[in-house]
């Protein structure tokens, strides 16, 4: 190893020190006292200085030595490191390794760099503390007293004003040259920095002995402007952000891409926020596969809810791809770009199903008026646009109601949804429950009725038989049986659908009882309703049912367990 192979100290005495070290390590023994001479000299001072260092330290509150621990702790590393080396020299004479004295020469080298480097940011961060809520204001104002009081050079404050004035004009010109001067937040970002500009011009003509009062203007005038520069940035970036898509953090995904691409911004960047944009994906596609599990409860939300699948696994896919292309440095533009595509149209996607899932939702629940087509809460018994009288459905034997309570909505409109007097009772306790008004006792006798009805609702589909045909009958009444029996078929499914819908939402309601979950109501609650309006459409194929018989075969009295509703 050679001498070249180690960096530079930041100070003469420690050069020395590794000048010494590299001879006495290259063979030159004799000059040995004088390095031991000089490591002993160094080890007394580097005491002195770090045992002053943090006793000041110590002085001062403890919420100071909290906020710069890091620092303090850095520091302290880098003198046990300098302490080291120290000790290998002095010890070399009783055993002469020149390998170790090289190592000692390179913890030396690397020691003296990084303590100045680290009181440097120990320093700054001092002068940072004040009250302004920008660290780099306090930064101004705390040199600043101490130039007005003499306390600092002028030469250390102009070399901080010099460099800030020109990283704030650098930054102008960087504005002038773009094509995106014009765009949001641009011009009020170069206002701001042409402010900053002219202030530190002023505050380089700051000497000892100048008022404090001029400082303080200044002073004022420097956080006004970085306050201005940061609002002008986040208009900037809000308004990169939200385009295409509605979906911020996939947007910002998209221009991170370009930016690579362009040369911009380093492939690691990329691949830090497309990592952790695949994590939620990945979490958001269990959560939909684990939610397909349960039954399903409209040909909306499954048509829907396959595309939100579809459109997810195609974000998954693109992402996987920009991972893939920002690990290596030599993947190709056009397979980012068509990734990039992928992922805002699968993001368009998802969107575009998720905002069909919500339009259902807002539906999902509602009363529709017959006269103006309004949707309106279930608690309505008036119409909130017209206020005529809305259609009250009261129930069927199977949840609680009574033969004579068996009037059933006007409305032919089977998609509409409607209300029973039952469902309301259920929807209010569980509103009273959640202000207070109903008893966890009171709502769960309510769901353990509810269960029963539901249980006598499955044993009786089970009794459900159509009459039987005479084997002599026509080839035509025969024809027209088959396609009854096809239709009643049907409705037996679509009831056996409303009676798994109504006993998870029992479930559910009762969990949010048990567990006081907000959700777990208004899930059982959306569930209930959906199931109630399988078994409502059911009464519909009842009246089919009866016709047929009064029809074929009217000397036939129906059979008690016929009744679906």
């Amino acid at each position: 190893m050679n001498q070249a192979a180690i960096p530079p100290a930041s100070s003469p005495a420690t050069q020395q020190l590794i000048d010494l070290c590299l001879e006495v390590s290259g063979g030159n023994m004799g000059v040995y006292p004088q390095l031991e001479g000089a490591a002993q000299e160094r080890l007394a001072e580097m005491n002195t200085i770090s045992e002053r260092f943090f006793a000041e330290v110590e002085e001062q509150p403890e919420e100071f030595q909290k906020d710069l621990s890091q620092e303090t702790e850095y520091i302290e590393r880098l003198y046990d490191v300098y302490g080291e080396a120290l000790d290998t020299i002095l010890q070399y004479k009783a055993n002469p390794k020149p390998e170790a004295l090289h190592e000692a020469a390179m913890k030396l080298s690397y020691a003296s760099i990084h303590l100045t480097l680290g009181m440097t940011a120990f320093e700054n961060k001092v002068l940072s503390r004040g009250s302004h809520d920008l660290p780099l204001v306090n930064l101004f104002a705390n040199l600043g007293e101490a130039v007005c009081k003499g306390s600092t050079t002028q030469e250390a404050w102009l070399v901080v004003c010099k460099q800030y004035k020109g990283s704030y004009q650098g930054a102008i010109d960087e504005i002038d040259k773009s094509q995106a001067k014009a765009d949001k937040g641009i011009p009020e970002r170069r206002a701001a920095l042409e402010q900053l500009v002219a202030c530190l011009g002023r505050l380089e003509a700051f000497t000892k002995g100048t008022s404090t009062a001029r400082l303080e203007e200044e002073i004022r005038t420097l956080a006004r402007a970085h306050a201005e520069l940061n609002q002008a940035i986040a208009a900037f970036n809000e308004a990169e952000v939200d385009k295409p898509t509605s979906s911020r953090a996939i947007n910002t995904v998209l221009k991170a891409g370009q930016l690579v691409i362009e040369g911009k911004m380093g492939r690691e960047m990329l691949r830090g926020l497309c990592q952790v944009q695949l994590g939620e994906i990945q979490k958001a596609i269990a959560q939909v596969k684990l939610a397909s599990n349960t039954p399903t409860h409209s040909a909306t939300v499954m048509e829907e809810g396959a595309k939100i699948m579809s459109a997810m696994e195609g974000i998954e896919e693109a992402l996987e791809t920009l991972v893939a292309y920002s690990e290596v440095t030599d993947g190709k533009a056009e397979v980012a770009k068509e990734a990039m595509q992928n992922l805002e149209d699968s993001t368009l996607e998802l969107e575009a199903a998720n905002n069909s899932i919500q339009d259902f939702n807002e539906r999902y629940g509602k009363i529709v008026c017959p006269s103006c087509s309004t949707l309106n809460v279930p608690s309505n018994r008036m119409c909130s646009q017209c206020n005529r009288q809305l259609p009250q459905l009261t129930g069927s034997e199977e949840f609680g109601g009574s033969s004579s309570q068996m009037e059933f909505s006007d409305s032919e409109d089977l998609g509409a949804p409607v209300m029973t007097d039952v469902m309301k009772r259920l929807f209010d306790a569980c509103e009273g429950f959640q202000s207070e008004k109903v008893s966890a006792a009171e709502l769960l006798a309510m769901c353990d009725a509810l269960d029963g009805e539901v249980a006598h609702a499955r044993s009786t589909i089970s009794r459900l038989r159509l009459p039987p045909i005479p084997p002599d009958a026509p080839e035509d009444q025969i024809k027209d049986a088959q396609e009854v029996s096809e239709v009643i078929m049907g409705g037996i499914g679509l009831m056996e659908q409303g009676i798994e819908d109504c006993e998870f939402g029992i479930a559910k309601i009762r969990s949010g009882v048990l567990t006081e979950s907000n959700e777990d109501l208004r899930e059982g609650q959306q569930f209930y309703f959906q199931g109630c309006q399988y078994i409502w459409q059911v009464r519909r194929l009842q009246e089919q049912f009866q016709n047929y018989i009064d029809t074929h075969m009217p000397d036939k009295e129906p059979e008690p367990d016929a009744d679906l509703a």
